[in-house]
C-alpha cells in the first residue's frame, strides 16, 4: 500500500498525448506521442489554403506541443498547452512539417 501511495504521483507523467494533426490533399493522418516524440509528414499540395490542425486531447500543464515548419512553410513554432492550433500558409510539393510533444519551460 506504501508502494501505491509513492507511486499515484507519477501516475499522470506517464500519460501520452493524444495528438491528432489534419491538413489537406494527402496530409491527412493522427497518431499517439510521448514526451520526446517526433513525427514528420511531406505536404504534397501546392494549394495556398493548405493547413495544419493540431489537438491536444490530453490536457497536462507542464507539456506543450510544439510545430515546426520548414521550407516554403516556415513560421513560428506553437506552444500549445491543451487546446488546439491551426495554421494556413502557402505549402509546397515536398515541404515538411515536423511536431515535437516536449516538457514546456514555462
Amino acid at each position: 500500500m506504501k508502494l501505491l501511495t509513492l507511486l499515484l504521483p507519477l501516475i499522470p507523467l506517464c500519460r501520452a498525448w493524444e495528438v491528432d494533426f489534419y491538413t489537406e490533399s494527402d496530409c491527412a493522418g493522427s497518431t499517439t506521442w510521448s514526451t520526446g516524440d517526433t513525427a514528420a509528414m511531406s505536404c504534397q499540395s501546392t494549394s495556398s489554403s493548405d493547413y495544419v490542425s493540431v489537438w491536444v486531447d490530453v490536457v497536462a500543464t507542464n507539456f506543450a506541443v510544439l510545430v515546426y515548419k520548414e521550407a516554403d512553410c516556415a513560421g513560428p513554432s506553437w506552444a500549445i498547452s491543451g487546446t488546439h492550433e491551426t495554421t494556413t500558409g502557402n505549402c509546397q510539393n515536398g515541404d515538411w512539417k515536423s511536431f515535437k510533444v516536449v516538457k514546456a519551460t514555462a
